[in-house]
């Protein structure tokens, strides 16, 4: 684990998330989080965060209670857009993907600080690129799947659209349960330069089913509400800076990716 891993956070609700998914195994809230620092009334607590090394623990402990190797998938699949709080009520309140995708990237952060998406068209293709900020250890692999297939998911459920034109790349090696990853699907790619998932642009104008401009602006304002409350000190801006130059597959950001990445 980076020095780095400690300054970057998720919100409390990717750890009840979990407590849900692994229910599907008859493992309990108890036997989940045994032994690992998560304080009882951070549970309770919506606006609570935690620290990326005991989340990679949390889902060391859930692979291994579980005996699923393919946990990632199951956590995407999983997902519901209330997963990501104020932003998740923000994106059922959007028109289009495209809405959502720029929400998504302005107020990502409320989610986790240890990610952060870029979006390109080229041709007739979006993507959202997924890069780390952070070291995720030998839970790298969940934590990917996990943001890709829940993204794709969340999207399908706003639309009740078949988005079948989509692919998941991942900058991951091959795993070695490659073949259970047929339950989701999609088309999936590894030892691919980026974590990406790409899809036809003209679904970007796909409408949302529960546009709501009302509950979108209140959302919106509970977004900017939690990004001014994730404030950071300056030595905390510089050790961030430092996490962010080297990429995960090698070699180093340029100025402009890590003045977007920050943004």
């Amino acid at each position: 684990m980076s020095p780095g891993s400690s300054l970057h956070t998720f919100g409390i609700a990717h750890v009840l998330h979990l407590v849900e998914v692994v229910k599907r195994w008859g493992v309990s809230r108890e036997a989940l989080l045994a032994g690992i620092d998560v304080p009882a009334e951070a549970l309770g607590d919506p606006h609570a965060r935690i620290p990326v090394p005991t989340i990679v623990t949390l889902v060391e402990q859930a692979r291994l209670l579980t005996g699923e190797p393919a946990l990632g998938v199951y956590c995407g699949l999983q997902t519901r857009a209330t997963l990501y709080g104020s932003l998740g009520f923000a994106l059922a309140s959007a028109s289009t993907v495209r809405d959502a995708i720029d929400l998504s990237l302005r107020y990502g952060k409320v989610v986790t600080t240890a990610l952060t998406m870029r979006f390109r068209v080229e041709r007739q293709m979006a993507s959202l690129i997924v890069d780390e900020h952070t070291d995720f250890g030998s839970v790298r692999d969940v934590v990917i799947m996990t943001t890709l297939i829940a993204w794709w998911k969340v999207s399908a459920a706003l639309t009740a659209r078949d988005l079948t034109t989509s692919t998941l790349d991942f900058a991951l090696p091959e795993p070695e349960y490659v073949a259970r990853l047929a339950m989701t699907g999609l088309r999936m790619r590894f030892n691919r330069p980026v974590h990406r998932l790409t899809f036809d642009a003209r679904s970007l104008d796909l409408p949302y089913t529960m546009p709501d401009a009302v509950a979108l602006a209140l959302a919106r304002e509970q977004c900017e509400r939690e990004l001014e409350s994730l404030g950071m000190t300056r030595g905390e801006l510089t050790a961030r800076v430092r996490v962010l130059i080297p990429k995960p597959g090698g070699g180093f950001r340029t100025l402009e990716e890590v003045a977007a990445a920050m943004s």
